[in-house]
């Protein structure tokens, strides 16, 4: 039975449910379709579904048994191949933000003397390892 019967009628009555329950086995399919693990279903003072994602990890390997590059090293092999790639463009290339791209420049800025010289437009990356 649905918490609110009054406000369940007229969402039925529109098309918006089909009836009470029906989604749950369409969201333990749609779970089990992407390979993911069954849904959790809690039901205590409230309800509560849990939907696992797919565990990633960092270390991957790819098909033919290479490490998987970590993004920030992609980042740095962008700027060297391409000194006028714009933070925009390598976030698109990694599909990405571009406010993730950034944080991997301030974190390569540990190692590196790096800064964009010139106008959005026109500039490029000045790149200089750090002296020690």
């Amino acid at each position: 039975m649905p918490p609110n019967p009054v406000l369940a009628n007229p969402i039925y009555l529109a098309g918006y449910i089909e009836r009470m329950g029906t989604g749950t086995s369409d969201l333990v399919s749609a779970c089990e379709k992407a390979g993911l693990k069954s849904p959790e279903f809690i039901q205590d003072e409230d309800f509560r579904v849990v939907i696992y994602r797919k565990n990633v990890t960092q270390n991957v390997t790819q098909n033919k048994g290479e490490k998987k590059v970590p993004r920030i090293l992609k980042v740095l092999q962008l700027m060297f191949a391409n000194i006028h790639i714009s933070a925009e463009e390598m976030a698109v290339k990694l599909k990405v933000t571009e406010r993730t791209i950034r944080r991997d420049i301030d974190k390569l800025r540990e190692q590196y003397d790096i800064e964009w010289v010139g106008s959005s437009k026109n500039g490029y990356w000045k790149i200089v390892p750090k002296k020690d």
